[in-house]
């Protein structure tokens, strides 16, 4: 990285990392947080927390997607705001720019950070035995402003072999651009914190008929205006 560094007219990076003093190096290092577009974590074993100030999420405005696989021992991702900041539709302590995320294997117990994806389109989080919620906090918060749009971009979501996975979020959103969602082996999600609107944008849900069939619905109109949507879960969704 020192080598990068040295680099005057980088612009465009990806990298990968696979011990922490390689993170924690990147981590305070400015000039790479500022032209990278892709980070991968991978096999991390000693990984437990990942702290990311307010202001790094703010260099880090060109990442556009981030991998983070077989980090067994990585309990949480942290947002450490600076100066009371809250979240703000401005984007500007957000990372505003990621995309695609992909999560395989960690000790995670929520994604709330995800709150800082406003742009986020690909979200795919798979065998995350921890993972008990993907939005923890409350809206109106100290945290989250009221009229954030969470998820408002998401177009396509894939869970797989979540055990302990109850909920997406604490209430229903609209999630106006999502086209596709599959689930595989989460037994423990029974509720979707879908809108009608949600069904107008949809056109899959790719999962297991006995799991569809325990999901519990706010009213059976809602119920129906999704259940044209189900597909096999040896169908892929695309």
């Amino acid at each position: 990285m020192e080598e990068l560094e040295c680099l005057e007219k980088i612009t465009d990076i990806g990298l990968t990392f696979s011990s922490v003093d390689s993170v924690l190096k990147f981590m305070s290092s400015p000039k790479l947080q500022s032209c990278i577009t892709q980070l991968s974590i991978y096999d991390c074993k000693d990984l437990q927390s990942l702290e990311i100030s307010s202001s790094t999420m703010s260099r880090m405005e060109h990442l556009e997607m981030l991998r983070i696989r077989n980090c067994l021992a990585l309990r949480e991702v942290k947002i450490c705001l600076e100066n009371g900041e809250r979240m703000q539709r401005s984007e500007s302590n957000c990372f505003r720019n990621l995309q695609i995320l992909n999560i395989w294997g960690s000790a995670m117990e929520n994604l709330t950070w995800l709150i800082y994806t406003p742009r986020l389109k690909f979200l795919y989080v798979i065998e995350c035995d921890s993972l008990e919620e993907i939005i923890v906090s409350e809206f109106g918060s100290s945290e989250i402003e009221e009229d954030v749009e969470i998820f408002s971009s998401l177009k396509q979501v894939y869970f797989r072999d979540l055990p302990k996975l109850k909920s997406i979020c604490r209430r229903a959103m609209p999630f106006s651009s999502l086209r596709s969602m599959k689930v595989d082996r989460c037994p423990s999600l029974t509720k979707l914190p879908f809108t009608a609107e949600t069904a107008k944008s949809l056109k899959a849900i790719g999962g297991d008929r006995d799991w569809w069939d325990k999901l519990e619905w706010e009213d059976e109109a809602i119920k129906h205006s999704f259940t044209s949507k189900l597909q096999p879960t040896s169908v892929p969704v695309r």
